[in-house]
Protein backbone atom coordinates (compact mmCIF):
# COMPACT_ATOMS: atom_id res chain seq x y z
CA UNK A 1 0.00 0.00 0.00
CA UNK A 2 1.19 3.50 -0.82
CA UNK A 3 1.89 5.64 2.24
CA UNK A 4 2.00 9.41 1.87
CA UNK A 5 3.48 11.67 4.53
CA UNK A 6 0.87 13.61 6.51
CA UNK A 7 0.15 16.93 4.78
CA UNK A 8 1.62 15.72 1.45
CA UNK A 9 -1.68 16.28 -0.34
CA UNK A 10 -3.22 19.67 -1.06
CA UNK A 11 -6.29 20.08 1.26
CA UNK A 12 -8.97 19.36 -1.41
CA UNK A 13 -7.02 16.33 -2.61
CA UNK A 14 -6.47 15.20 0.96
CA UNK A 15 -10.21 15.22 1.68
CA UNK A 16 -10.92 13.42 -1.60
CA UNK A 17 -8.25 10.85 -0.82
CA UNK A 18 -9.74 10.33 2.64
CA UNK A 19 -13.27 9.92 1.25
CA UNK A 20 -12.37 7.63 -1.64
CA UNK A 21 -9.02 6.32 -0.37
CA UNK A 22 -7.56 7.15 -3.78
CA UNK A 23 -4.09 6.32 -2.51
CA UNK A 24 -4.93 2.63 -2.91
CA UNK A 25 -6.07 2.94 -6.53
CA UNK A 26 -2.71 3.43 -8.23
CA UNK A 27 0.38 1.41 -7.34
CA UNK A 28 3.37 3.74 -7.50
CA UNK A 29 6.12 1.33 -6.48
CA UNK A 30 7.85 3.90 -4.27
CA UNK A 31 7.86 6.76 -6.77
CA UNK A 32 7.08 9.37 -4.10
CA UNK A 33 4.12 11.51 -3.11
CA UNK A 34 4.28 13.98 -6.02
CA UNK A 35 4.21 11.23 -8.62
CA UNK A 36 1.57 9.39 -6.60
CA UNK A 37 -0.69 12.46 -6.58
CA UNK A 38 -0.16 12.93 -10.32
CA UNK A 39 -1.05 9.31 -11.01
CA UNK A 40 -4.10 9.46 -8.73
CA UNK A 41 -5.18 12.67 -10.51
CA UNK A 42 -4.87 11.00 -13.91
CA UNK A 43 -6.85 8.01 -12.71
CA UNK A 44 -9.57 10.30 -11.32
CA UNK A 45 -10.02 12.21 -14.59
CA UNK A 46 -10.13 9.17 -16.82
CA UNK A 47 -6.42 9.06 -17.62
CA UNK A 48 -6.90 8.96 -21.40
CA UNK A 49 -7.89 6.06 -23.57
CA UNK A 50 -10.75 5.80 -26.01
CA UNK A 51 -13.83 7.86 -25.17
CA UNK A 52 -16.96 6.05 -24.03
CA UNK A 53 -19.09 7.76 -26.70
CA UNK A 54 -18.31 7.73 -30.42
CA UNK A 55 -21.41 9.48 -31.82
CA UNK A 56 -25.02 9.08 -30.79
CA UNK A 57 -28.42 10.67 -31.43
CA UNK A 58 -30.45 11.48 -28.31
CA UNK A 59 -33.81 10.78 -29.97
CA UNK A 60 -33.02 7.08 -30.50
CA UNK A 61 -33.13 4.96 -33.67
CA UNK A 62 -36.59 6.00 -34.97
CA UNK A 63 -38.92 8.93 -34.42
CA UNK A 64 -42.34 9.82 -35.85
CA UNK A 65 -43.45 13.34 -36.69
CA UNK A 66 -45.85 15.26 -38.90
CA UNK A 67 -43.51 18.28 -39.03
CA UNK A 68 -41.74 19.35 -42.24
CA UNK A 69 -38.36 19.39 -40.45
CA UNK A 70 -36.71 18.04 -37.35
CA UNK A 71 -33.81 19.18 -35.16
CA UNK A 72 -31.63 16.45 -33.68
CA UNK A 73 -29.36 16.47 -30.64
CA UNK A 74 -26.70 14.06 -29.52
CA UNK A 75 -23.32 13.31 -28.01
CA UNK A 76 -19.93 12.64 -29.53
CA UNK A 77 -16.30 12.13 -28.69
CA UNK A 78 -14.15 15.20 -28.02
CA UNK A 79 -11.79 15.84 -30.95
CA UNK A 80 -8.02 15.59 -30.51
CA UNK A 81 -6.42 18.96 -29.86
CA UNK A 82 -9.26 20.15 -27.61
CA UNK A 83 -8.28 22.05 -24.49
CA UNK A 84 -9.85 22.76 -21.12
CA UNK A 85 -8.93 26.10 -19.53
CA UNK A 86 -7.29 26.00 -16.11
CA UNK A 87 -9.82 27.39 -13.69
CA UNK A 88 -11.26 26.91 -10.24
CA UNK A 89 -14.77 27.38 -11.65
CA UNK A 90 -17.18 24.50 -11.16
CA UNK A 91 -18.27 24.58 -14.82
CA UNK A 92 -15.63 25.03 -17.52
CA UNK A 93 -16.37 25.33 -21.22
CA UNK A 94 -13.56 23.94 -23.35
CA UNK A 95 -12.17 24.83 -26.76
CA UNK A 96 -12.66 22.06 -29.30
CA UNK A 97 -9.99 20.85 -31.71
CA UNK A 98 -10.52 20.85 -35.48
CA UNK A 99 -13.48 18.72 -36.61
CA UNK A 100 -16.55 18.73 -38.84
CA UNK A 101 -20.13 17.70 -38.11
CA UNK A 102 -22.91 17.23 -40.66
CA UNK A 103 -26.28 15.52 -41.10
CA UNK A 104 -27.45 14.14 -44.45
CA UNK A 105 -31.02 13.09 -45.15
CA UNK A 106 -30.86 10.24 -47.70
CA UNK A 107 -34.45 10.93 -48.78
CA UNK A 108 -33.67 14.49 -49.91
CA UNK A 109 -29.93 14.21 -50.53
CA UNK A 110 -29.46 17.45 -48.60
CA UNK A 111 -26.67 18.07 -46.12
CA UNK A 112 -27.47 20.11 -43.01
CA UNK A 113 -25.19 21.89 -40.58
CA UNK A 114 -24.64 20.45 -37.15
CA UNK A 115 -23.04 22.60 -34.51
CA UNK A 116 -21.34 22.01 -31.20
CA UNK A 117 -23.82 22.82 -28.52
CA UNK A 118 -21.50 22.55 -25.54
CA UNK A 119 -18.42 20.86 -24.15
CA UNK A 120 -18.25 21.02 -20.39
CA UNK A 121 -14.68 19.83 -20.16
CA UNK A 122 -14.79 19.02 -16.46
CA UNK A 123 -17.88 16.81 -16.63
CA UNK A 124 -18.50 13.32 -18.03
CA UNK A 125 -14.74 12.69 -17.71
CA UNK A 126 -14.25 15.59 -20.15
CA UNK A 127 -14.67 13.12 -22.99
CA UNK A 128 -18.20 13.88 -24.24
CA UNK A 129 -19.31 16.78 -26.43
CA UNK A 130 -22.97 17.70 -27.02
CA UNK A 131 -24.23 18.76 -30.47
CA UNK A 132 -27.42 19.98 -32.14
CA UNK A 133 -28.48 20.10 -35.78
CA UNK A 134 -30.07 22.92 -37.68
CA UNK A 135 -33.56 22.01 -38.98
CA UNK A 136 -33.37 18.97 -41.28
CA UNK A 137 -35.95 19.04 -44.10
CA UNK A 138 -38.14 15.92 -44.31
CA UNK A 139 -40.21 14.27 -47.04
CA UNK A 140 -43.41 12.36 -46.29
CA UNK A 141 -42.41 8.78 -45.47
CA UNK A 142 -39.06 7.42 -44.31
CA UNK A 143 -36.11 9.79 -43.91
CA UNK A 144 -32.81 8.09 -43.06
CA UNK A 145 -30.60 10.76 -41.50
CA UNK A 146 -26.88 10.09 -41.06
CA UNK A 147 -24.90 12.32 -38.71
CA UNK A 148 -21.14 12.26 -39.30
CA UNK A 149 -18.30 13.69 -37.25
CA UNK A 150 -14.76 13.75 -38.65
CA UNK A 151 -11.50 14.88 -37.13
CA UNK A 152 -8.14 14.00 -38.65
CA UNK A 153 -8.26 10.32 -39.56
CA UNK A 154 -11.15 9.55 -37.19
CA UNK A 155 -14.74 9.44 -38.47
CA UNK A 156 -17.84 8.34 -36.59
CA UNK A 157 -21.45 8.10 -37.78
CA UNK A 158 -24.89 7.66 -36.24
CA UNK A 159 -28.18 6.96 -38.00
CA UNK A 160 -31.79 7.77 -37.22
CA UNK A 161 -34.94 7.07 -39.23
CA UNK A 162 -37.50 9.86 -39.11
CA UNK A 163 -40.96 8.79 -40.27
CA UNK A 164 -42.92 11.83 -41.43
CA UNK A 165 -46.66 11.35 -41.68
CA UNK A 166 -49.20 13.55 -43.48
CA UNK A 167 -48.81 15.47 -46.63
Amino acid sequence: MLRLPEGALHPPLRSAAQRLDLRKLVPTHGLGPTVAVLLVGLAACGGGGDPPVELSVDQGATINTSAASVMLTGRSFVPAGSSCPPSSEYIRIGTLGAHSLSAVNAATGLSHLVFDQLWLCNSEDGRVMHWQSNPIDLVVGNNLVTVTMSTGSRTSTAHITVLRSGG
